[in-house]
């Protein structure tokens, strides 16, 4: 009996051994296969979106950094909402966990602050033109009265060279003095010129129709705007302290980083 035993525990060993070997090799096999495939998913969804979403941040950065000097560009987010919206945050949180945290917090905190510049902006304009326009119409000689509208579109429009929105952001008064002047100047003219050419007294005495004060324009134009800039400037402050601190400070170099090493 005990010779049997010992006869068929090394026989029994000795098929069992190889069978269990194989079969732990082939799942060893499959894990390390899954593993390799799931890494490489995350090298190309790295990749696809990573680059794009690093060059989008670092424009509407470098929009936000000269805002001052040029307002009127577009802040926009498309490739990360796209990011975002098919789901790939949860293998940002999986695999780059401090990255997701700041992404995270910008998307929810500092994004729709920037987003808000943009709808403050047209704000701005259609509140300055109401309140210049009866300015300019109740301050011009009456002559001039029918160029009120035409001054101030130009001094608040987004495209021109008497644009004076970022002279208004700056505190550049003296800029914004010159365009004002220059604006008034040109939008005035076939007024004065059309006058001229019926007026007796220009044939007579040459008496100008009207003097206009520019100075004091431009200073009431000033004083009148500052609630309104006041409060995109607030609004400016804000965003752009918030993302010097977590876009430049995290974001940027966390995107940098993993797509130089996505694993």
């Amino acid at each position: 009996m005990r010779t049997m035993s010992a006869e068929v525990i090394p026989w029994v060993l000795s098929v069992i051994v190889p069978i269990s070997t194989a079969i732990g090799g082939y799942y060893l096999g499959l894990r390390s296969q899954k593993t390799q495939i799931l890494r490489e998913y995350v090298k190309e969804t790295v990749k696809e979106y990573y680059p794009p979403m690093l060059l989008e941040i670092q424009r509407n950065t470098e929009y936000l950094d000269g805002y001052l000097e040029y307002p009127f560009k577009d802040f926009q987010f498309s490739v990360l909402a796209d990011f975002l919206k098919k789901g790939y945050g949860s293998l940002m949180k999986k695999h780059h966990a401090d990255l997701f945290e700041s992404v995270s917090y910008f998307s929810d905190k500092i994004k729709p602050r920037i987003l808000a510049l943009n709808t403050l902006r047209g704000g701005v304009h259609d509140k300055l033109f109401q309140i210049w326009k009866p300015y300019l119409y109740e301050e011009l000689p009456a002559v001039y009265k029918n160029a009120s509208e035409s001054i101030a579109g130009d001094l608040i429009r987004s495209v021109g060279r008497d644009t004076v929105l970022a002279e208004l952001l700056k505190e550049d008064y003296d800029s914004m003095a010159t365009k004002v002047e220059r604006c008034i100047e040109e939008k005035t003219t076939p007024f004065r010129d059309a006058t001229y050419r019926k007026s007796p007294f220009y044939e007579l005495k040459g008496i100008p129709v009207g003097e206009i004060d520019h100075k004091k324009i431009t200073k009431s134009l000033i004083e009148k705007a500052k609630p309104t800039i006041e409060e995109i400037l607030k609004a400016y402050n804000y965003a752009k302290e918030q993302n010097d601190k977590e876009t430049k400070g995290k974001i940027l170099p966390l995107l940098q980083k993993y797509i130089s090493n996505p694993i």
